[in-house]
């Protein structure tokens, strides 16, 4: 016959702690606290899809990005005297009117985000990150007339 088991004993039960009361609120004080201004930190790892501000572009290389995003409207000239650009009824970009009323943050931005009321696509970083949207901004610029 097998000799018999020992039993051992079941592990005490570990008694659990009540919860400790909530905590009084701290009263107010009657001074109002400033705000400290909060870093801008994206929430994810997705690139923001806001105009990227300050810095210089360079007019040559946003030539190229011209070229390969807004000729099909706007024509190389800018003057929107394309087929595409005439049926959309694209703005001629090189007046000085028209150059004269948006800073290069409000262009930046509305190259950014876009415009569907008036067909305008938007750039997202993925395709025109904020140096080249800079560039294209300055060469923009030089085909004020």
């Amino acid at each position: 016959a097998p000799p018999p088991v020992a039993e051992t004993p079941a592990p005490p039960v570990a008694e659990v702690a009540p919860s400790p009361p909530p905590a009084a609120e701290k009263p107010r004080s009657e001074k109002p606290k400033a705000d400290k201004p909060k870093a801008d930190k994206p929430k994810t790892d997705k690139p923001q899809e806001s105009a990227p501000s300050g810095g210089t572009g360079d007019a040559s290389a946003g030539r190229g990005h011209f070229e390969r995003y807004c000729t099909k409207c706007h024509g190389s000239d800018g003057r929107g005297q394309t087929k595409m650009g005439e049926k959309l009824k694209v703005t001629d970009i090189t007046t000085g009117e028209w150059q004269g009323k948006l800073s290069d943050s409000a262009m930046r931005n509305a190259i950014r985000k876009g415009n569907a009321e008036k067909k305008q696509p938007a750039f997202a970083p993925d395709k025109l990150d904020d140096q080249a949207l800079r560039d294209v901004v300055a060469y923009i610029r030089t085909l004020r007339r």
